[in-house]
């Protein structure tokens, strides 16, 4: 005897309080239903039931939930036979598709619209039923709180505008003077992408250890949910694995390192002080005739002051001192042996101060050479202004001359020659 498979099933079901007996087909979908009383039920409570009957056994099991642009929840779920059903959770309505602006909750813009939207209307349903209770009517009629609602999301989204126009099109002015309304509208960036350009940069510079990965995970610390999720996609974007100890290892370069004490805060100390060493010599060796003895003799004996050793009087007896001098401030800056007996070589082998002054400048330019070595680092670390916290203003000038050639014009003398240009136009 064959087994006749049955072509509906006929399940209980409660529908807004009430008790519904139900057929369904082997997919799931309601065929017929009756109430209480055993009447048939008209098509309209049929669609409700339906809505209603997609957590039965025609259903999987692995719905996802996300949020509309209102923030209702939507489930999303797939029936045994392939068919998508959408359906908003607090309606009850079966939907033809993904809702407009349906998010899973992961956008931060997103999630604080939908946060602010709620509070909006717990609002509005506190001062309704206070208002109610007094005067037997509402504090806010439903298109004021649509109004609200709207004006919320606009304010959060940057789209605010004083009457709506048809998309694709803004208002604009024109050489006239009259309004014109079929001009495209420019692009522009709203609050929320600059937020969440924000977001995407501490990300990169969280994952690159320059920053610290933001702590407290509360439901209201929305932007470092996003900021954790964003370095977790960083590193797959990268094929690199995120290392929490980064930072860290970072800070204690920036720190310590870098420090006064440190081994690259004292190079740095030593290479300021050299620079301006060389500065102050060339300074006063500008405008020298270096073929007459008597002034030669009085410029080493203002170096030799400089240096404290007033007993100099003579270009000869000077080279040595600036030899040892430079010489320390080049060992002291991370610089080898080798390179600190080069340059007293060369200082001493100088015959007079334009000779020496030039060869101080070739040791500057070396000079510049490390301390741009020394800044690598601690801007990957996450350093900033280098320059600023570590070099003497002396050393920052004679840096700026090297990259120009020569002279660093002052502000006067860019002021005045910004006004020659601006006569001659």
């Amino acid at each position: 005897m064959d087994r006749v498979t049955p072509r509906t099933t006929t399940t209980p079901l409660i529908y807004n309080g009430a008790h519904y007996a139900v057929k369904t087909d082997p997919n799931g979908n309601i065929v017929s239903a009756r109430d209480e009383q055993g009447h048939d039920v008209d098509n309209k409570t049929i669609a409700g039931l339906q809505a209603n009957a997609l957590g039965m056994a025609g259903a999987t099991t692995g719905q996802t939930m996300g949020y509309d642009k209102n923030g209702d929840v939507i489930s999303h779920t797939i029936l045994k036979n392939g068919e998508v059903v959408w359906k908003n959770q607090r309606t009850g309505q079966t939907l033809s598709g993904a809702p407009e602006g349906y998010h899973t909750g992961q956008d931060p813009l997103e999630m604080r619209i939908m946060q602010g939207k709620k509070q909006i209307l717990t609002q509005h349903a506190a001062a309704n039923a206070k208002q109610q209770q007094a005067t037997g009517q509402n504090a806010f009629s439903p298109e004021q709180t649509q109004q609200a609602l709207a004006d919320y999301e606009g304010s959060m989204r940057g789209t605010n505008v004083a009457a709506a126009l048809p998309p694709g099109l803004s208002t604009t002015v024109n050489n006239t003077g009259s309004t014109n309304t079929n001009q495209p509208a420019a692009p522009a960036a709203t609050p929320g992408d600059v937020k969440r350009q924000a977001l995407d940069q501490t990300a990169i510079e969280v994952f690159e250890g320059r920053q610290a990965m933001p702590t407290g995970m509360g439901a209201n610390n929305l932007e470092n949910k996003y900021i954790r999720q964003r370095v977790q996609e960083i590193a797959a974007e990268r094929n690199q694995p995120f290392d929490a100890n980064k930072f860290a290892l970072n800070q204690k370069v920036i720190t310590k390192d870098y420090s006064p004490a440190g081994p690259q805060g004292k190079n740095i100390i030593a290479l300021n002080t050299a620079i301006k060493h060389m500065a102050v010599m060339e300074d006063k060796a500008r405008g020298l005739n270096n073929s007459d003895t008597h002034a030669v003799n009085q410029w080493s004996q203002s170096i030799g002051k400089y240096f404290n050793q007033p007993n100099v009087t003579s270009f000869e007896a000077l080279r040595p001192i600036v030899a040892g001098e430079i010489g320390k401030t080049i060992t002291s800056g991370g610089g080898t042996d080798r390179e600190r007996q080069e340059a007293e070589n060369a200082i001493k082998a100088s015959n007079t101060p334009a000779e020496m002054t030039a060869n101080l400048r070739a040791l500057k330019e070396a000079m510049a050479g490390k301390l741009d070595a020394l800044r690598l680092p601690y801007q990957a670390a996450g350093g900033q202004d280098f320059d600023k916290k570590f070099l003497l203003p002396e050393t920052q000038v004679e840096m700026a001359k090297l990259k120009t050639g020569g002279h660093v014009p002052t502000k006067e003398e860019i002021a005045a020659e910004r006004a020659r240009r601006k006569g001659q136009q």
